[in-house]
């Protein structure tokens, strides 16, 4: 279990609410067979069959090391604003 929350991205099932209200995430955003048991084994199914796709189409696999480390940038900067309540005047180019 993380010690903060947020801490493992992607670690459990989404638990996304809007106003308190849960949210269903639409099941088109599942990408492996319906087999796979829900929880991290998702995660790990759906990045060993992108990455067997990326081999089969002779493309590099995604995201690579600098696109992850964009997003992370970017979740940085949400996280920031989010816990000072103000908008972040950084740039972060995607």
């Amino acid at each position: 279990m993380p010690r903060r929350p947020g801490m493992y991205m992607h670690w459990t099932d989404w638990n996304i609410t809007v106003n308190g209200e849960p949210v269903a995430v639409p099941a088109a955003y599942r990408t492996v067979p319906d087999a796979v048991p829900s929880g991290p084994a998702v995660r790990i199914a759906a990045l060993h069959r992108d990455f067997a796709q990326a081999l089969t189409e002779d493309r590099p696999a995604r995201p690579d090391f600098n696109e992850a480390a964009r997003y992370h940038r970017l979740l940085a900067v949400i996280e920031r604003s989010a816990a000072n309540g103000a908008q972040e005047m950084t740039v972060v180019r995607l």
